[in-house]
Parts: C-alpha cells; sequence; structure tokens
C-alpha cells in the first residue's frame, strides 16, 4: 500500500511539472505544439437549413482557428463524382491554408453484413468516397464497420470487408506516388 502511494505521488508529481512545463512553453510560444481539425458535423444545422453552404466551411473553419477539415459524406452526396466541385473544394481549402483530412462516410451499407452480396455492395458504395478523399487529398474516409448477427460471424465479415475495401483504398493512394 505505501508503495503505490510513494509511486502515485511521484506520479502526480512529475505531471504538475510536466504540465507546468507544457504551459510555460504554450505560453512563450506564438505557433501551436499540435493542429486542431474540425469536423462538418459541427455546422450540420446550419448546412441542413441552408444557413450556410458547404464550399464556405473550410473559410468558416480557418476564422474558427482550425488547420484541418472533416468532411460528412450526407453534405456531398450529390457532387461526389462531380471533378469540378472536387476542385472547387480544393481551390477553398487552398485559398484558406486548411488541411482537409477525411470524409466520414454514413448510409453505405454494412461492411460487416453476413449476406455476401450486401457487404460486397457496401465495399462497392464505399469507392465513390475513396475516389472523392484521393482527389481533395484526404488522408483517409471513416467508415462504419456493422452487422447483425453472431458476434464471431459478424467480425469474421467485418474483417473482409474492411480488408476488400483496404485493398481498394491501396490501389487508389499508390497510385497517387
Amino acid at each position: 500500500m505505501a508503495g503505490s502511494t510513494i509511486c502515485g505521488f511521484l506520479a502526480c508529481q512529475n505531471y504538475t511539472t510536466q504540465k507546468g512545463a507544457v504551459a510555460k512553453a504554450v505560453a512563450t510560444e506564438t505557433k501551436p505544439f499540435f493542429k486542431l481539425s474540425l469536423a462538418q458535423w459541427s455546422f450540420h444545422r446550419a448546412l441542413q437549413e441552408n444557413n450556410m453552404d458547404h464550399l464556405q466551411f473550410a473559410a468558416k473553419a480557418k476564422s474558427l482557428g482550425f488547420h484541418g477539415i472533416e468532411y460528412v459524406n450526407q453534405f456531398l452526396k450529390d457532387k461526389v463524382e462531380d471533378a469540378s466541385y472536387l476542385e472547387q473544394m480544393n481551390k477553398e481549402a487552398d485559398q484558406n491554408k486548411i488541411k482537409q483530412l477525411l470524409i466520414m462516410v454514413d448510409g453505405e451499407g454494412g461492411l460487416a453484413n453476413l449476406d455476401k452480396a450486401e457487404r460486397a455492395e457496401a465495399v462497392t458504395n464505399h469507392i465513390k468516397w475513396i475516389n472523392a478523399a484521393k482527389i481533395i487529398g484526404c488522408h483517409s474516409i471513416r467508415v462504419n464497420c456493422f452487422g447483425e448477427g453472431e458476434s464471431s460471424a459478424v467480425s469474421e465479415a467485418g474483417i473482409d470487408g474492411l480488408s476488400r475495401l483496404s485493398e481498394i483504398a491501396a490501389l487508389y493512394y499508390l497510385a497517387m506516388l
């Protein structure tokens, strides 16, 4: 008991010292020691109510001090395969000196669906998002891996769906090198 109390005390002392050092460094630095990104979902009401245009997101995030942005696919569904629109997104991000980091993808099917045909369709549905992410320079897409059934079968199906999607993504990103 005494040993754990002493170790706990020393750990807290070390944390306090580190915390003070970080605060001091932050106070003297003009650049942040890490960068923040903003999820587009933060403005979902404004976007859904047409009080904000999707193309204004980069400028808005930059004006709030963010360095990166994360898109939500529901605000791009009708533009995901529109190359000129994706180039406009690049232009907006470049003008605002902000990185486009990822696209959060929902509603494209269960990547762990036990039905092979439905799982294959879900993989296919995600390809357009991989392509869009490549065009706008994102490092990733965020997917949902879900299915219904016995957990080990769903896990196996998820491994299959994610593996197939990862193989496709690798081909897209290898083509960038």
